[in-house]
């Protein structure tokens, strides 16, 4: 048999339970913590004519 409470008892129980999680950023603030990844020349996208199947 399920225990059950009473409505204040379960309206305590979802407070405290959002009340204590840590808060939300900002998505700012997510950016703002995002590491810095380098400089773009090291994402630069090369041509190499000698391959002619990249797939096989």
């Amino acid at each position: 048999m399920a225990v059950r409470q009473c409505a204040e008892a379960e309206h305590r129980a979802i407070l405290k339970q959002v009340l204590l999680r840590p808060q939300r950023q900002s998505f700012a603030q997510v950016l703002a913590s995002m590491p810095d990844p380098g400089l773009d020349e090291d994402f630069a996208r090369s041509q190499d004519e000698t391959v002619t199947h990249v797939f096989d």
